[in-house]
């Protein structure tokens, strides 16, 4: 659970909350979005660290099916992004990254952290 909700997910949040936070039109949404992606980095950094406790403690059977688990939820991730279109006003006002920008985004971040979905 911590490989799939914290090393993917509320990694891949904090990258598009922090996109949010630079590029919302609205002056609101970039201050909300600045919040929720310090939130979201910290709850990313704690699941990374989780991870690294994990990798000395845990047999190579169950790292295995961690892998697995994490690489099947990037890789769902990674689908999304690449099939989603979001509204043109919600790239503008709310700093949604358009489909290219975010496919980019993904599998740059794919690349450093998850390179098996890559």
């Amino acid at each position: 659970e911590n490989a799939v909700e914290g090393c993917v997910r509320e990694t891949w949040a904090a990258l598009l909350a922090a996109h949010q936070a630079t590029y919302a039109a609205d002056p609101e949404i970039r201050r909300v979005m600045h919040v929720i992606a310090a939130d979201e980095a910290r709850h990313a950094e704690l699941a990374w660290a989780i991870d690294a406790w994990l990798r000395t403690v845990l047999d190579e059977n169950a790292w295995t099916a961690v892998e697995a688990a994490r690489t099947a939820a990037a890789t769902a991730v990674i689908a999304g992004v690449q099939t989603t279109t979001p509204a043109p006003s919600l790239v503008h006002t709310a700093g949604l990254p358009d489909r290219p920008r975010a496919t980019r985004l993904v599998h740059s971040l794919a690349g450093a952290l998850w390179p098996a979905a890559a």
